[in-house]
Parts: structure tokens; sequence; C-alpha cells
């Protein structure tokens, strides 16, 4: 779940982002393309299972959506591929998105709707939503601790927890919807706690809280995100359910054939 990882959520309604502690936190002792490395999901190449429950909501008072989804992903060689599929509600079940990023950052992939559905995604159409979330698809794929330019923004805590703040800044071969992302990162657990992402203008178009964190095969990851567009009413948790790594994940498992096979991951190791 390093990615989202990724891509994951839960708990108010309504998200509020939490007031930012005043006291600075120290001078991480380490350099910002080092923190970079070890943020990089690129450097634990292998794949993954996720399970999670996502909750949408405005502030208008309607009842949030909420969603069951599964989600398959892989990395290796500088390229990722994942697969995120609704299992529920009923009328949703078998929704799904496919993408691919290559080497180079440039993002593609699919989008299906049952019974038979489906429309290309190029770079272009990277800033629409993830079922309707406040997730956009570039959020589910790009790589921004790749990215060549990342410095050290400042020292801040977030929840009582001390944090360097990560910057890293978009070049035109990166494809990026985003002009700059600030990584609120706890180096002591080696976990993003905040992440903010900015458009070509400077401003902050997403906002992401890691409301819980858990450990897993021996490290620490996000377990549960909050997400928030400033300006917009609706508001998005995920709640992480399950996750498995090294599950055996082939090529076949993401083609626009495997988007309409809902299964289970095989067991793996």
């Amino acid at each position: 779940m390093k990615s989202l990882t990724a891509s994951l959520a839960a708990l108010a309604i309504a998200f509020a982002l939490p007031a930012r502690a005043q006291a600075p936190a120290p001078e991480p002792k380490i350099s910002a393309n080092d923190l970079a490395a070890k943020l990089d999901p690129q450097s634990d190449a292998g794949t993954s299972y996720v399970r999670f429950r996502m909750q949408v909501s405005t502030s208008r008072g309607g009842k949030p959506t909420t969603l069951q989804v599964q989600s398959a992903e892989r990395h290796g060689a500088g390229a990722a591929d994942t697969l995120y599929q609704v299992l529920w509600p009923a009328d949703r079940k078998g929704e799904a998105v496919l993408l691919h990023r290559e080497k180079d950052g440039a993002m593609s992939g699919t989008t299906y709707a049952p019974p038979g559905k489906s429309q290309t995604l190029d770079s272009s159409r990277m800033d629409e939503s993830l079922f309707g979330s406040d997730l956009a698809l570039a959020d589910l794929i790009e790589n921004f601790f790749a990215w060549k330019q990342q410095s050290i923004a400042g020292n801040e805590a977030v929840k009582g927890v001390n944090c360097a703040i990560l910057e890293s800044r978009s070049g035109a071969a990166d494809h990026s919807i985003y002009s700059r992302v600030r990584t609120w990162v706890d180096t002591r657990r080696m976990v993003a706690m905040r992440i903010e992402k900015l458009d070509a203008g400077g401003r902050v178009v997403r906002e992401i809280d890691t409301t819980r964190v858990t450990r897993d095969s021996g490290r620490n990851i996000p377990a549960d995100l909050a997400i928030r567009r400033p300006g917009q009413a609706s508001s998005t948790v995920v709640d992480g359910v399950a996750i498995r790594h090294d599950v055996p994940l082939t090529n076949s498992d993401f083609t626009p054939e495997a988007m309409k096979d809902i299964k289970p991951p095989r067991t793996g190791k």
C-alpha cells in the first residue's frame, strides 16, 4: 500500500483538515533525493493486492456513497500497472479502471462499465475521478518521488508527529497534472503523513492525510486516508481492509479482458 497507494481511509463523513501543530520538527538527517528514494514505490518493485472501502460524501447533507473496491498493482523496471475494480454495491459491481505508466512517466489506461462499455484513456484524462471520488486517476499511478527535482521545503509537526516537508517539482517530461507535490514525511517511520498537490498556478487542488498507520511485512504503511479538494463540497475517506504482497500477477492480469473478470487474488507465496 506504499503507493496508495497509492493507493488507504476512514473516518469522518465530512472531512476537515486537522490543524497543524506550530512546533517545528528537527532538521532531517537525510537529503531530499535520499528521502524521495526511500519513499519511491519503485524501490520496492513487486506486486500487491489491496481491498478497501471508499466513502464519498458532500456537505449538502446527502447520503454518502460507499464502495468496496479491490486493486492489483505491480512495479518493475521503471513502469507500473494497476487495476481497480468495484466489488459492491451490486448496481456498480464490475466498474473498473486499468492504468499503465511507462518508464518515462507517460500514463494511459482504460475504463470499463458493465455490461460492455469501455473507453480508452490517454494522459490528457488523468485528472478524471476514480469512481466519483476525490482521487484523480493520476493519483493512482504516477510516481512523483521519482521526479528529478526534489528538495526539503521545511519541517513541521502533523498531529504531533515531527515531519520533514519534501517538495517534488514536475518537469515537462514527467507528464503530470500537477506542478508540485509537498509531502510531510515522518522520517522515523518513513511514512507520508500528509500530501498536498498543486496545479500549474501554484494552487493546492488536492490534500491527502494519513489517518491511520499500520505495520505490514515489517514496515509502516498508510492504512487509512482522507482526501479533500479545497473549494469543493465533496470529501473522500479510504479505509484499508486487506493487503497482500508478492501475489502472482502476470501480464494477463492487466489487460482489458481482465477488467471484466472479478476474482480474488491468488495466494502467492
